[in-house]
């Protein structure tokens, strides 16, 4: 009996690689297909996949997901930013456009300072070579050295240049993410046009050797592994009021300065010297209360604990009550301290703005005269006493004078 060997075979040509970039809004990792050119991009990506997909002598090898961030801002802030960029749209891709997640491969997050240098190199902007001096001093990765980096640039013709970073660079570094789609074309050759018989027994050729794969190779330079991730140590200062406190006719203002990495000091001052309508209805009272707060995360924003001091004078009196209770003669402020917790929320994309939220708590001692209440109501007694309790709750409206993310 005998049987017909065809020469026909099937072979892989070499990888082809397409790349794409996703943009991000200023301060976000959430993929937004309105945004920008995202729309026509997420169309192209996801017509390559499904003629992929369809195609039965097409094959998709990998899909490698970058995430990056613009230098402007503080180095781990950033760095964490590019992150979550890469891993939003590592699962974007996965759950919208139909990449199978056992071949995408999350490479890394970095700052673009590489491509800002290229373009500070090409001169495209006023004072190009200052600038890329500037930003080829130090580490990219040193927060100290980055700081100083952005100081200069503000300061540069008064800080035109930086405006025109602000408005025309720093946006084009700010795509958040690079997709880079690896797929290999199987073709098939045809049959040699006469085929051969022979007879048994047909002794079995031995098989060829498998030829190693190629490797994929990538068009992009990019970082295969994270950077470290220093401390965020930008100094900044910022000013506070206390919303319910005005809302009691309490004047009040708060500075609050940024000195360490999660540290920051804040002096609070408050004052009221006026009766609500009778001079049995009155809240007076001048408190001077320091404080220091540790941040649970960096960046001077979320939660965070402080330890307070405090010193108050008052003069307090409700119609209700019986008697008016004041500091004795007016110069033995309540003396103490505590501790609290509080909550900051940064409002809008530039981080100009934030609300905040505290509560605290301490323990006082207190020398303070009874006198009856109405009006010229003569002395009862004086008293003494240690007093704990809720001492401070604050809603704050807060101002950054050196916000840096626009």
């Amino acid at each position: 009996m005998g049987g017909v060997i065809s020469n026909a075979q099937t072979t892989e040509t070499s990888p082809s690689e397409t790349s794409f970039s996703i943009e991000f809004p200023i301060n976000d990792h959430c993929v937004i297909s309105s945004f920008g050119n995202n729309r026509a991009t997420i169309d192209s990506l996801t017509t390559l996949v499904n003629a992929v997909n369809s195609d039965t002598l097409m094959s998709l090898d990998s899909v490698h997901v970058w995430g990056t961030a613009s230098p402007d801002g503080r180095v781990n802030s950033n760095l964490s930013l590019a992150d979550r960029r890469m891993n939003s749209l590592a699962d974007y891709l996965s759950d919208s456009v139909g990449v199978p997640s056992g071949l995408i491969v999350r490479r890394g997050s970095f700052v673009s300072w590489d491509e800002f240098r290229a373009i500070a190199a090409e001169g495209e902007i006023p004072m190009s070579q200052r600038v890329y001096q500037i930003a080829s001093t130090g580490s990219d990765n040193s927060q100290s050295d980055v700081s100083r980096r952005m100081a200069r640039l503000k300061a540069l013709d008064k800080g035109r240049v930086w405006r025109i970073l602000a408005r025309d660079i720093f946006p084009r570094l700010r795509r958040g993410a690079v997709v880079s789609i690896t797929t290999r074309k199987v073709a098939t050759s045809p049959a040699a046009p006469d085929s051969v018989t022979v007879s048994e027994p047909v002794s079995k050729p031995e098989p060829e050797p498998e030829p190693e794969p190629e490797p994929s190779e990538t068009t992009n330079t990019l970082p295969a592994e994270p950077l470290t991730i220093p401390a965020s140590c930008t100094r900044g200062w910022h000013i506070s009021t206390n919303l319910p406190a005005l809302g009691m006719a309490i004047v009040n203002l708060s500075g609050h300065y940024d000195f360490a990495c999660r540290w920051s000091a804040a002096l609070s001052l408050y004052y009221s010297g006026w009766n609500y309508g009778t001079s049995t209805r009155k809240f007076r009272t001048f408190i001077f209360r320091p404080e220091v707060r540790y941040w649970l995360h960096d960046g001077h924003s979320g939660l965070f604990v402080d330890g307070h001091l405090s010193m108050a004078a008052y003069n307090f009196a409700m119609p209700s009550w019986h008697y008016r209770i004041q500091d004795v003669d007016g110069d033995h402020p309540a003396l103490g301290g505590g501790i609290g917790i509080g909550y900051r929320l940064p409002l809008g994309p530039t981080g100009r703005w934030a609300v905040e939220a505290q509560l605290g708590a301490g323990l006082y001692h207190l020398s303070y005269d009874r006198f009856e209440n109405r009006p010229n109501g003569p002395l009862v007694d004086t008293r003494s006493r240690t007093w704990a309790g809720i001492d401070n709750f604050a809603i704050s409206v807060v101002y950054n004078f050196n916000s840096v993310k626009k």
